[in-house]
């Protein structure tokens, strides 16, 4: 048996809904804003119970230093992957070894593989625990 695929209103987007109503914001307004789509917001709610949470648990270099992969890895001018495994190994990112480094990177090819990691904090600002996260990492978000 086919599915049948119900036809599209023809009035476009509904002004209220319950999602808008529950969060203040649709969920196209803010999947545009994210740069996903409406269903990755809904899987955000139904996963965990807000559409503020981007992933389940903050990573690493976020519970240590309360800063994402890329914004250390632009910091150091190293590769992102050798940040996450020094965080992983030392608990520390920014520890260095006590020999220099032999592999240096062109400023344009590093700017091109950290570009290609996520930037966004596992939280946005709007979620209720924002500011009780990054307040006790010195985070700051100012990017925008």
């Amino acid at each position: 048996m086919a599915r049948k695929i119900p036809p599209k209103n023809p009035y476009g987007p509904q002004d209220d809904t319950n999602f808008k109503r529950l969060w203040g914001e649709s969920a196209i307004d803010l999947a545009a804003r994210e740069g996903v789509t409406v269903d990755a917001i809904h899987m955000r709610v139904y996963k965990w119970k807000s559409p503020w949470q981007r992933k389940s648990k903050p990573t690493i270099c976020e519970v240590l230093h309360g800063k994402t992969l890329p914004e250390i890895a632009r910091e150091l001018q190293s590769h992102p992957s050798s940040v996450h495994q020094r965080a992983q190994k030392y608990k520390n990112a920014y520890w260095q070894p006590p020999f220099p480094r032999k592999k240096k990177y062109v400023a344009e090819t590093l700017n091109e593989v950290i570009d290609r990691y996520d930037d966004r904090t596992w939280l946005m600002p709007e979620h209720p625990d924002y500011e009780d996260f990054f307040s006790r990492r010195g985070h700051n978000e100012n990017k925008e």
